[in-house]
């Protein structure tokens, strides 16, 4: 694990953005663990370190779901990504197909890899939907 580490070419208010972001990541982790468990899924965190040169070296959380059907992953990747504030890959496992969860605005999203698939909010309902589907297509 890489310890926190100052940008190489920072951000203006680098460390007001990256708090910032750290504090979303945790947000999103926090709803999809305790939406995980009410699904009878275990969860288990992890520190992920991301380094972006904007932002220097950080430590966020990433989730690990073990449900009875499979094992999903909840995978921070960047603070800094085209069209969002943030992206988070929600992946299964051992397939690695994925949904993008990226950060707007108007909150999280995930946006599926199909272009004619709509976005969805993020939500307990959508989290739940979207889990099943990546288990049944991870199989």
């Amino acid at each position: 694990m890489t310890p926190a580490a100052p940008p190489t070419a920072p951000a203006e208010n680098w460390q007001a953005i990256r708090d910032e972001w750290i504090a979303a990541v945790e947000g999103l982790v926090a709803d999809a663990e305790a939406w995980s468990k009410t699904q009878g899924w275990a969860t288990r965190r992890d520190p992920k370190t991301i380094a972006e040169d904007p932002l220097g070296a950080y430590l966020v959380p990433r989730l690990l779901i073990h449900g009875v059907d499979g094992r999903l992953l909840l995978d921070p990747v960047t603070r800094f990504v085209v069209g969002g504030l943030g992206l988070v890959d929600f992946c299964v496992l051992p397939s690695y197909d994925w949904v993008k969860i990226v950060r707007t605005p108007a909150g999280w999203e995930f946006h599926p890899a199909q272009p004619d698939v709509p976005h969805r909010a993020w939500s307990e309902g959508a989290f739940v939907e979207v889990a099943r589907e990546l288990l049944a297509t991870g199989r």
